[in-house]
């Protein structure tokens, strides 16, 4: 079977990702289980423009974030949307 480059630059960008389906289920549930409870303590989800841009704006900076893909290959999310969510953090810290 012959597969195409964008093909096998995506299976190569894919195999650098947690793409474990055990370790991305238990991220996620502990992600929405964070929301809900910083939505019981404050009343919030969301995080202002500011702290949401500069949460962007060191991902955007950081090795461990494929810019293609828009997701941190330690924790497969999608960037766009965590640096969103008051109650969430960076795998390694940095926010």
């Amino acid at each position: 079977m012959v597969k195409s480059n964008l093909t096998l630059r995506y299976q190569h960008k894919e195999s650098k990702m947690n793409n474990n389906p055990i370790k991305l289920l238990f991220e996620l549930t502990g992600t929405a289980v964070d929301v809900f409870n910083e939505y019981k303590k404050k009343g919030e989800i969301l995080a202002d423009d500011k702290k949401s841009n500069l949460r962007m704006e060191l991902c955007g900076k950081c090795k461990s974030f494929d810019k293609e893909a828009g997701r941190c290959t330690l924790c497969g999310c999608f960037m766009k949307v965590k640096v969103r969510l008051e109650a969430t953090s960076c795998p390694i810290g940095k926010w």
